[in-house]
C-alpha cells in the first residue's frame, strides 16, 4: 500500500483525526489545513525514482525528525493557492508565484546589495575572476532577488521600511529610490509605534491601561509572548494535547480548587473522580499507576489545605492599571497582613524556579485585596513533597512584573528570548520562529 492510500484510508474511511468540516472558525480551518499538508506530504516521493512505499515514507519521516527538517511537512498543496487568505513566505519561496497584493516588510537596502565578502575557501581568483567582478555579480544577484519580490504582485504592492528596526544605518535600495524618482512608487509616512514607558526606580509605575489576567496567562506571557498571543488572544487549538501525566496533574489542581472553594475536603475521592472523568482520562483500572500517583497527590494536597483551615482567595496584584491574579489558595492572618497557602506542581529547573520566586514576590508587593495585603506565600510542591516560601520583592522599572505588564497592555507579542519554550510548544505549527 502506498503512503497516499494509507493516509486516505486512515483519515477519510476510518475518520481518524478528521477535523469537523462544519467548524468554520479560524481554529477549524487551521486543523483542516494541517491535515491537508500532512496528506500532501505523503503524496510526494523522495525523488529517488524508487517505489514510494509506506516503509520508505516512515523512514523518511524519522530522518526529517532527527535532522529537525520540517520544510516539506509544511509545504502547502498547489490547490491551496485558490484559498482566500494571507500567505507568509520568503522571497525565495515566492519564486514562480503571483498574488493580487504583496506586502514586503522590513526592506533594507543593505539586504539587496552585494556587500558580502567573498568566501576565503573559494576566492574569486580561484575561478578566474576578480574581487571587482565578484561585487558586480553579487549586486546583480541581489538586485534580481528584489525584482523577484516586487514582481510577485499583480495589482497592489506595498513596501514597508523602518529605520528603527535595523542595528546598522538605514539605506534605501537603489532600485526603489530610482522607482520613486520616476514616479512609479510613492512614499507615505506611517505613524510611529508607541514606545513602552520607562519608570524611575522606587517610583510607582505609571498606569498605561486596564486589564485582568490570570496567573496562568501571565506565566505564559513571561515564558513566550507569542505563545500567549496564540493561546489566549487568538485562542488557537493546540497541535498536540498534553500527555496523560500533565492532564492528570491539571485534574489534581482543579479538584483541589473545587474543594478549597467549598471549604470541604471530606469527599475528596468523589470530587477527584468526577474531574478525572470530565478530563477524559483512562478509567483507573486501565492505567493503575497513573491513577494511583494522581490520587496520592490529590489526597496529599487535600490533607495539607484542610490543615490550614483558611479562607479561599484569589489575591490580585495591581500594576500599570492591570490586575494580575496570584495562584489561588487559602489565607490565614499573619504579621502585617495575610499568609497565602497553595499547592501545585512546580518547575524542577533552578532557573525556572528562581524566575517563579521573583515574579510571585513582585506580585505580593503589589497585592491589594478586600482582606489585606499578602505578606507571605507558602507553596507546597506535590511532586517533591517540599515547601516553597515566598516574600515580597520591590518592583523597579526593569523588574519582570513591570516590563511584562507593559508588554501585555501594549500588545507586544515578540518571540521568546530563549528557544527553551519552543522545544515543546503546542503552537509550532503556526509560529514562524519555529518554521525558520
Amino acid at each position: 500500500m502506498s503512503p497516499w492510500d494509507f493516509i486516505c484510508e486512515l483519515i477519510l474511511e476510518q475518520r481518524f483525526l478528521l477535523p469537523d468540516v462544519d467548524n468554520l472558525s479560524l481554529d477549524g480551518h487551521l486543523k483542516r489545513l494541517a491535515v491537508w499538508q500532512f496528506a500532501y506530504m505523503s503524496r510526494i516521493s523522495d525523488g529517488l525514482r524508487k517505489r514510494w512505499t509506506l516503509h520508505r515514507f516512515l523512514n523518511r519521516l524519522r530522518l526529517r525528525q532527527q535532522i529537525n527538517d520540517s520544510y516539506v511537512d509544511r509545504q502547502l498543496p498547489p490547490e491551496a493557492n485558490a484559498l482566500d487568505g494571507v500567505r507568509v513566505t520568503t522571497v525565495h519561496a515566492s519564486k514562480g508565484l503571483e498574488f493580487q497584493a504583496v506586502h514586503l516588510c522590513g526592506v533594507h537596502g543593505a539586504d539587496f546589495s552585494g556587500g558580502n565578502e567573498p568566501s576565503p575557501l573559494l576566492p574569486p581568483e580561484a575561478i578566474k575572476s576578480s574581487p571587482q567582478n565578484y561585487q558586480e555579480e553579487s549586486d546583480i544577484e541581489c538586485h534580481n532577488l528584489l525584482y523577484v519580490a516586487v514582481s510577485r504582485a499583480k495589482e497592489h504592492l506595498r513596501i514597508f521600511e523602518s529605520s528603527d528596526e535595523f542595528p546598522y544605518p538605514f539605506l534605501r535600495a537603489a532600485a526603489l529610490q530610482h522607482a520613486i524618482g520616476e514616479g512609479v512608487l510613492t512614499v507615505r509616512a506611517l505613524a510611529p509605534l508607541p514606545k513602552p514607558s520607562v519608570h524611575a526606580p522606587n517610583q510607582h509605575p505609571q498606569q498605561v491601561g486596564s486589564a485582568r489576567v490570570s496567573f496562568d496567562e501571565f506565566r505564559t506571557y513571561d515564558r513566550c509572548p507569542r505563545q500567549y498571543m496564540y493561546r489566549f488572544i487568538m485562542q488557537l487549538g493546540r497541535e498536540f494535547a498534553p500527555n496523560s501525566a500533565l492532564q492528570a496533574r491539571a485534574t489534581v489542581i482543579r479538584a483541589l480548587e473545587i474543594m478549597a472553594r467549598a471549604g470541604d475536603f471530606r469527599n475528596a475521592i468523589t470530587v477527584f473522580y468526577t474531574e478525572w472523568i470530565k478530563a477524559r482520562l483512562p478509567e483507573p483500572y486501565l492505567d493503575i499507576q497513573l491513577w494511583e500517583q494522581a490520587w496520592n497527590a490529590c489526597e496529599r494536597g487535600a490533607s495539607i489545605l484542610a490543615a490550614v483551615n483558611g479562607t479561599h482567595l484569589v489575591a490580585v496584584a495591581g500594576i500599570n492599571g492591570m490586575a494580575i491574579e496570584l495562584p489561588w489558595g487559602l489565607v490565614v492572618p499573619a504579621l502585617g497582613g495575610y499568609r497565602l497557602h497553595t499547592v501545585g506542581f512546580y518547575p524542577s529547573s533552578a532557573i525556572e524556579l528562581d524566575k517563579l520566586k521573583k515574579v510571585v514576590g513582585q506580585m505580593m508587593s503589589c497585592t491589594s485585596t478586600d482582606l489585606a495585603r499578602v505578606v507571605e506565600v507558602h507553596m507546597f510542591d506535590l511532586s517533591r513533597n517540599s515547601l516553597l516560601e515566598f516574600h515580597p520583592i520591590t518592583v523597579y522599572s526593569r523588574s519582570a512584573l513591570n516590563t511584562r505588564t507593559i508588554g501585555i497592555l501594549n500588545k507586544e507579542y515578540s518571540v521568546a528570548t530563549s528557544d527553551y519554550p519552543c522545544k515543546r510548544c503546542a503552537y509550532a505549527y503556526v509560529c514562524p520562529s519555529v518554521m525558520t
